[in-house]
């Protein structure tokens, strides 16, 4: 089954936008922007697109370096929030025993990616929210990972919360992903799906 093109765009632009900005981040923001003008808005999309886009025009107001400090600030040291949407659930201790539901996610993550052949960069885990994006944008969510869109949901929507509170720019695009997985045209039949 072939997922509908807008929706599968959405989640790779989401996908790229929410990695690091590195040096060629310039050209991903760019590539980004051509994206959704060729995406256009439909109706059906308007609020993803819109968010998106939200999110676009405040990048010429910082220079990279400023987008790096801040993504850093953001998702790795000052941990506002986490893109590893299982710890924002179930903590980020790396002690199993403490908490057993992380690390099943986490290997249940790897089988069906495995499953649906998406490889996984070297040393990433599975939970990364641009990995699980983009391999949406590949696949759509099969039934094996919709069990877990609910919990999904309520980590976006904490981690939207947050970002929200510390008025960062980078809070509409957890909502537009949020948005955007909830979308019935990203669900897919299990048999449709398999390579």
């Amino acid at each position: 089954m072939t997922l509908p093109q807008p929706e599968r765009a959405l989640c790779l632009i989401l996908a790229r936008l929410l990695e690091y900005p590195g040096p060629q981040w310039p050209e991903t923001v760019s590539s980004c922007e051509e994206a959704l003008v060729e995406l256009g808005g439909g109706r059906a999309l308007r609020k993803e697109v819109a968010l998106i886009q939200g999110f676009l025009q405040r990048v010429p107001q910082r220079t990279l370096g400023e987008w790096q400090e801040l993504y850093v600030e953001t998702f790795d040291f000052g941990r506002k929030v986490s893109l590893y949407w299982t710890a924002i659930l179930f903590g980020e201790e790396r002690d199993r025993t403490r908490h057993p539901q992380r690390g099943y996610a986490l290997w249940q993550l790897q089988e069906i990616y495995r499953r649906y052949g998406y490889d996984l960069l070297e040393g990433e885990l599975p939970d990364y929210l641009p990995a699980l994006l983009e391999f949406v944008s590949q696949v759509g969510i099969p039934p094996e990972l919709s069990r877990y869109m609910d919990v999904l949901q309520a980590a976006m929507k904490e981690a939207a919360g947050k970002l929200r509170e510390a008025a960062s720019p980078y809070e509409p695009l957890l909502a537009a992903a949020g948005s955007l997985l909830q979308k019935p045209a990203l669900y897919i039949r299990g048999k449709e799906a398999a390579p």
